[in-house]
């Protein structure tokens, strides 16, 4: 991403958030277009309530005996459901990318351009960095190895 697109990722928020989150995007897709009553039962008609039968209909009679509570939905079958799904995926996909190229350009106005280049990943314009010690870290312990004459 760096080298192409001329992107950094300092924080790893792609790998961390992005290629996770369509990932599971991708996969309730999948699990909605495959989800049915034989193998959710009437929770199905909880965990999705689109799939829930029309108002009016035999089948949500049928499940009101069951789940009193439960209220009218679209009928969508699997597939709809799997499309809506995808359309929801696809709408975030579009938020983040559209804020990420916002952010960047305004980021890139005079008024926000205060570091060079080379000064970028330097912490310690910004931030009180504690001094380390030069054997090691402050608080670091160090365990002699006892000499029992092995060698």
């Amino acid at each position: 991403m760096a080298t192409r697109l001329r992107i950094h990722d300092t924080c790893g928020v792609h790998n961390l958030h992005g290629m996770p989150g369509i990932l599971a995007g991708i996969i309730g897709v999948i699990a909605a277009a495959v989800a049915s009553e034989s193998s959710y039962g009437p929770s199905l008609y909880e965990i999705f309530p689109s799939r829930a039968p029309v108002e009016g209909s035999v089948d949500l009679d049928r499940l009101h005996t069951v789940l009193p509570g439960l209220e009218a939905g679209a009928g969508y079958s699997g597939a709809q459901q799997a499309l809506h799904q995808l359309y929801a995926l696809l709408i975030t996909l579009a938020i983040a990318i559209i804020g990420g190229i916002a952010t960047g350009l305004v980021l890139r106005l005079k008024p926000f351009m205060v570091l060079k280049t080379e000064e970028l990943y330097e912490d310690e314009k910004w931030w009180i960095m504690e001094e380390e010690e030069e054997e090691g870290h402050k608080g670091s312990v160090t365990i002699p190895m006892a000499d029992n004459g092995a060698r």
